[in-house]
C-alpha cells in the first residue's frame, strides 16, 4: 500500500481514539440514542480530521557512514512511530502534525552522529534530519584523510595525504586526467574520484588506494559539450555533470563495486550551466546557470537518477557556484560579477527555491561551501585573494560576516573536510593550496600552511577531500 495512505490511516486511527471517547460520553448522556446534532458534529469533526491528516508534514533524511540500510528510525515527542532506512539509507516519516519531535537512529553494533535530532514542525513544513553511522568496532572520531586537486594546465590530478591533527597536506603523486580538468569530486564512501575534463568532454574515473591515497584510472565516459562541474549524489548511486556549452546535465549510474559510470540520459538546463549540486537527502538537484543569472531546481528519480525540472529562481550577476547546507534547508549561490551571495530556502516537498536575500562578498567570488555542522559558510574571492567567513542564522539561512583571511593568488575553489576542522582553498595563479583551521565556536579561520599543487601539477582549478576514522 502507498506509504502516504498508510500514514494517513495511522493519523486517522489516532484521532478516532479521541472521537470514540467523545462519542462514548455522548451516548452516556443520552442512553437511548445519540442525537442528530451529536452525529452531525461528529461527522464534521471527522472531515476536519481527515483534512488535517492529509496536510501533515514529513520528516525525511539519509543515514551515511559505516551502515546505511536497515537502520531503525524512531520518532518521539508529540507523536510516536518508527520506520527503517531503505537500501540507500533514506527514510521518511509521513503526515505529521505541527509540533516538537525527536528523531533517533539505532542499530546494534553502531553509533550515530548526532545520537538524536530535535525537530520542530510548523505550518505543515517538511523537515530534514540526517545522521552518520560508525561501527562500534571502530572509533567514532572522523578525520580528514586524502585531498585531490584537478590541475587544468598540466591535465592531471594531484593526490595528498592530510595530517588529521593540523590539516597540513603531504603530496603523494599525480595521475593523468583528460584535457583541461576543471572539477573534481569524491563519492560519499571515499572509494572513487570523478573529474570533469572541459576540453575533452569526458569524465575521468579513478579508484582510491585506501592506504596511500594514490589513484588508479578507470575508463572515462563521454559527456556533452564542455563539462564544467561534476558531483555525486549522497547515496553514491548517481553522478551529474553540468555541460556549459550544450546547456544540459549528463546523468550516470555508478557501479558501486568498481566506480565505473554508465550513461543514463541528459536533461536540459538554462544557459551556461557551470555548477551542479545535490541536496543532502538526495531528492533534489540544483544548477547554477551563469548565462541566465538563475538557479534551476530538479527532482531526482530515486531509481534511475533522472532529473525532472521544477522551477528556476533568479540570482544576481553571473552565478558560478551553488551549494546546499547539510540540513537541506538552504541554498547559497556565489555571484561573480555582482560580488555577493544569494540565499534561498528550500521547499522540502518540491525542491523549489524561495529567495531570501543577498549578502556582500569580496571581489569575484568563485566558490562557496557550507561546513558539515551547518553553522558556517566560506567563500573564496578570486580578485582580492581572500576567503570570507560567515555564520548562518539557523532559522532563516541569512549570513552574517565574521572575518576574512588571505589566500594565495587567485583562489578559485574551496572545500571543508567532512570532520569540519579544516578549510582548503585552491589557488590557480600561485599553483598551491592554502590550509586553514576552523574555530568551532565562531567560524573564524587560522592559517595553517600552504601546500604545493605537486611537482607535476600547475593551476589547480578544483579541490575535494575524503575522510576516515581513527
Amino acid at each position: 500500500m502507498n506509504m502516504d495512505i498508510i500514514r494517513l490511516l495511522k493519523c486517522i486511527k489516532n484521532h478516532l481514539i479521541i472521537f470514540n471517547s467523545f462519542l462514548g460520553s455522548a451516548i452516556t448522556i443520552n442512553k437511548k440514542r445519540v442525537s442528530n446534532q451529536v452525529v452531525l458534529y461528529f461527522l464534521m469533526l471527522m472531515i476536519l480530521m481527515v483534512v488535517g491528516c492529509a496536510k501533515g508534514a514529513n520528516i525525511s533524511g539519509i543515514v551515511t557512514g559505516d551502515v546505511s540500510s536497515g537502520v531503525l528510525i524512531t520518532l518521539s515527542g508529540d507523536y510516536s512511530e518508527s520506520t527503517t532506512t531503505d537500501s540507500s539509507g533514506k527514510y521518511t516519516l509521513y503526515n505529521l502534525n505541527d509540533g516538537n519531535y525527536t528523531v533517533t537512529p539505532s542499530l546494534t553494533g553502531y553509533t550515530f552522529n548526532p545520537a538524536s535530532t530535535q525537530v520542530s514542525i510548523a505550518n505543515h513544513t517538511d523537515q530534514v534530519a540526517n545522521f552518520t553511522s560508525t561501527s562500534a568496532g571502530t572509533s567514532s572520531t572522523t578525520v580528514p584523510k586524502f585531498a585531490y586537486t584537478a590541475n587544468k594546465s598540466t591535465n592531471n590530478i594531484s593526490a595528498y595525504t592530510i595530517d588529521g591533527s593540523t590539516g597540513a597536506l603531504t603530496y603523494v603523486t599525480s595521475v593523468a586526467a583528460g584535457s583541461n580538468p576543471v572539477s573534481v569530486t569524491v563519492d560519499p564512501t571515499g572509494k572513487f574520484v570523478y573529474v570533469a575534463n572541459e576540453y575533452s568532454n569526458t569524465i575521468s574515473v579513478y579508484t582510491i588506494d585506501q592506504s596511500s591515497g594514490a589513484l588508479t584510472a578507470g575508463t572515462p565516459v563521454a559527456t556533452e559539450s564542455y563539462p564544467a562541474s561534476v558531483t555525486v549524489d549522497p547515496t553514491g548511486k548517481f553522478v551529474y555533470a553540468a555541460n556549459s556549452l550544450s546547456n544540459n546535465i549528463s546523468i550516470y549510474t555508478i557501479d558501486t563495486s568498481t566506480g565505473a559510470l554508465a550513461y543514463v540520459t541528459s536533461v536540459a538546463t538554462g544557459n551556461n550551466p557551470i555548477s551542479v549540486i545535490v541536496d543532502p537527502t538526495g531528492k533534489f538537484a540544483y544548477v547554477a546557470n551563469s548565462g541566465d543569472y538563475d538557479i534551476g531546481s530538479y527532482t531526482i528519480n530515486q531509481n534511475t537518477g533522472v532529473l525532472t525540472y521544477v522551477a528556476s529562481v533568479a540570482t544576481e550577476s553571473y552565478p558560478v557556484s551553488v551549494t546546499v547546507d547539510p540540513t537541506g534547508k538552504f541554498v547559497y549561490a556565489a555571484n561573480s560579477l555582482s560580488n555577493n551571495i544569494s540565499i534561498y530556502t528550500i521547499d522540502t516537498s518540491t525542491g523549489a527555491l524561495a529567495y531570501v536575500t543577498s549578502v556582500a562578498a569580496g571581489s569575484s567570488p568563485a566558490s562557496v561551501i557550507v561546513d558539515p555542522t551547518g553553522k558556517f559558510v566560506y567563500v573564496v574571492n578570486s580578485s582580492d585573494n581572500s576567503i570570507w567567513a560567515y555564520t548562518i542564522n539557523q532559522s532563516t539561512g541569512v549570513l552574517t560576516y565574521v572575518a576574512l583571511m588571505a589566500t594565495g593568488a587567485y583562489p578559485v575553489s574551496i572545500t571543508v573536510d567532512k570532520s569540519g576542522k579544516f578549510v582548503y582553498a585552491a589557488n590557480l595563479t600561485s599553483s598551491n593550496i592554502s590550509v586553514f583551521a576552523i574555530n568551532q565556536n565562531t567560524g573564524e579561520l587560522t592559517y595553517v600552511t600552504t601546500g604545493s599543487a605537486g611537482t607535476a601539477g600547475v593551476d589547480p582549478q578544483s579541490i575535494k577531500t575524503t575522510t576516515g576514522a581513527i
